[in-house]
């Protein structure tokens, strides 16, 4: 860092010196102060897309979502913007609750040489169903499929299920996820995908079975319990509900599950 400095007193119009010092304070965390140098750097060189990024990258790491989305798009507009990057601008996004642009960034990231691989997008996909915007989601899936025809994630199986119960056909879905366990009877992330859709087909004695499945997997055992929990406030079974709910708690303590235990304990008193 002090040689930077020292590069500066001797060389001051090199303003390679500037962003090398610049690069280190990010890597420091000093992250403030690689953001004034950044933004001093682009006073005098408004069109370099590298300068915008790194300004943006460092604004993600300040939380700062706006600025971040701001500093990417002029990356983009300057048409020197990679596919990651247009993944990370499609996320950002959508943690500003704009579903549509993100599916724009994420449709670029996919149109672009070289794309995002099956994962990535995935990863997007899970990313908009986790926030419900299952008609975004469902263009993303369609747009995906054009580049990976082939499904080789399981992740991606299950989440084109939740789309179709939600925007399409539900029996297809269950069948789908259905389908899906029954070639990995282990994969408990289906089991309870499958619990949901036949909870709200009001299958609840078939979604329990599925549930006490899933409880045996390590991985998934608190969700398990926590959804059997709830299936049996639903049917009244207060007493039973909260011995799941309590088995939940014991393997993952959260606390707005402690606050919906307690709710149902004084529904037992």
């Amino acid at each position: 860092m002090q040689s930077y400095r020292q590069a500066q007193i001797t060389m001051p119009a090199e303003l390679e010196w500037k962003l090398g010092e610049a690069n280190c304070l990010r890597e420091l965390k000093q992250t403030e102060l690689a953001v004034g140098l950044y933004r001093e750097l682009l006073k005098g060189l408004p069109t370099n897309s590298s300068l915008w990024l790194n300004l943006a990258f460092s604004l993600q790491q300040l939380d700062d979502a706006q600025g971040a989305i701001h500093a990417l798009e002029v990356a983009r507009s300057l048409n020197e913007i990679d596919t990651r990057s247009l993944l990370s601008l499609g996320h950002l996004y959508l943690g500003q609750s704009l579903p549509e642009e993100a599916l724009l960034a994420y449709q670029a990231s996919l149109e672009r040489e070289p794309a995002i691989s099956e994962k990535e997008g995935t990863e997007a996909l899970n990313y908009l169903v986790d926030y419900n915007y299952y008609l975004q989601a469902k263009s993303l899936d369609q747009l995906i499929s054009s580049r990976y025809p082939e499904v080789n994630d399981e992740r991606r199986r299950r989440l084109q299920a939740l789309i179709e119960f939600e925007t399409g056909d539900p029996e297809k879905a269950i069948e789908t996820i259905k389908a899906v366990v029954n070639q990995d009877p282990l994969d408990g992330k289906s089991l309870l995908v499958l619990a949901k859709f036949l909870t709200s087909r009001e299958q609840e004695i078939e979604a329990e079975m599925v549930l006490e499945q899933a409880a045996l997997l390590p991985d998934h055992t608190a969700d398990a319990y926590f959804r059997l929990g709830e299936l049996l406030v639903e049917r009244g079974d207060y007493k039973k509900a909260v011995e799941k709910l309590e088995q939940a708690q014991a393997i993952n303590p959260r606390p707005t599950v402690e606050i919906y235990l307690e709710a149902v304990r004084e529904l037992v008193e």
